[in-house]
């Protein structure tokens, strides 16, 4: 609950009040600047109310639009526009695969990177040894003891799949797999039903506080927002091919892809 006193409403009065001063003062004709200015000492006051596009939060010269709505953001480094990979859908048979860009301003840009990008920073299996590095340092391990749990757990796991490449290998795979659950079982790792590794939160105190702080909310706000509220459409497509080994990929499929809609082209 908030509570407000008399000297509060005063205070919140006065800037509603500044602000109907300064919509007058634009109706007679003033430039919307000078009118600000005319009312409010200098640009670090915080008076007045702020505009709903964000324009005029800085009234200094040539600066009245910074941090308002639909704005350019300004670059502070050359862009670079990576190419990308070859065309491996043709519309036929015998037409070229052209090397793809992201210098193009339209058109499909064929590119596998980002789902590969993405499948390493969420595989939570035992062929990820940052997955089982982060379950060993939950339990408490450390350094060099860290280290070679996860040299033996992945050497354990190897010989499994390896046992699994061959047909008709199963009295092979099960000496394999009991172990590997040695290994599991020694380091206390558990696996979930899906075939990953159970990874705690836990908290920087005894449990009273949430396992994030507040940066790690700030830069989830910075990401999605950069993202969700990016215009799209207009500048093609980008293709993200699947690779034999992704979850996802289908043998013999004409679908082993994701495609993602490109940002749209601004002025400059």
């Amino acid at each position: 609950m908030v509570a407000l006193n008399k000297a509060d409403l005063v205070h919140i009065l006065s800037q509603i009040q500044l602000a109907e001063e300064h919509t007058r003062l634009i109706g007679t004709g003033m430039d919307p600047r000078e009118a600000l200015a005319s009312l409010v000492p200098n640009g670090l006051t915080p008076w007045g109310l702020r505009t709903t596009d964000g324009s005029y939060n800085n009234f200094l010269p040539n600066q009245v639009q910074f941090g308002s709505a639909d704005e350019l953001m300004t670059r502070a480094t050359d862009p670079v526009w990576a190419t990308a990979e070859a065309n491996l859908y043709p519309r036929s048979p015998t037409a070229p695969n052209p090397v793809t860009s992201y210098a193009q301003l339209s058109g499909s840009v064929y590119d596998s990177q980002p789902r590969t990008i993405s499948n390493l920073v969420a595989d939570q299996t035992l062929n990820n040894p940052a997955a089982i590095a982060a379950a060993l340092a939950v339990n408490g391990v450390s350094g060099m003891a860290l280290l070679t749990a996860i040299e033996e757990i992945q050497t354990a796991f190897r010989a499994v799949e390896a046992a699994k490449a061959i047909v008709d290998n199963q009295p092979a795979i099960d000496i394999a797999q009991t172990a590997l659950d040695l290994q599991l079982t020694t380091h206390n790792i558990t696996m979930d039903l899906h075939g990953t590794v159970m990874i705690e939160n836990v908290s920087a105190d005894l449990g009273d506080t949430a396992p994030y702080n507040g940066f790690f909310t700030i830069f989830g706000q910075f990401f999605d927002h950069g993202l969700d509220m990016t215009a799209k459409g207009g500048a093609g497509t980008v293709y993200i091919q699947l690779q034999p080994d992704d979850p996802l990929y289908v043998q013999g499929s004409p679908t082993n892809f994701m495609a993602l809609t490109r940002a749209t082209n601004q002025p400059g």
